[in-house]
């Protein structure tokens, strides 16, 4: 698989988790910051969203020298391949 393939598949994959754990069902009979069960599975989820940014940046990393130029060249601020890489490590719950 391809650097860019696999830092597309790991972005998706991270997508995907954190609209789960952003629509993550409470418990609507109890408070459910006290209810045990859905505090353990969203801090699973929590987890694995965590991971899924740590191989994202990972994955940005190795892919980096088969991105465009574009994405590499001028300002901080403009260059795709930074903003991607300090929205992700924004995106970190660690």
């Amino acid at each position: 698989m391809s650097p860019l393939h696999r830092l597309y598949q790991n972005l998706k994959t991270l997508c995907s988790d954190l609209f789960t754990l952003r629509h993550w069902p409470r418990p609507e009979d109890e408070d459910w910051r006290k209810h045990k069960l859905s505090l353990t599975e969203c801090r699973q989820k929590r987890d694995k969203c965590d991971s899924g940014v740590a191989s994202c940046i990972k994955a940005l990393d190795e892919a980096r020298r088969h991105l465009p130029k574009e994405w590499l060249e001028g300002d901080p601020q403009i260059a795709k391949y930074i903003r991607l890489k300090r929205s992700l490590e924004r995106i970190g719950f660690g």
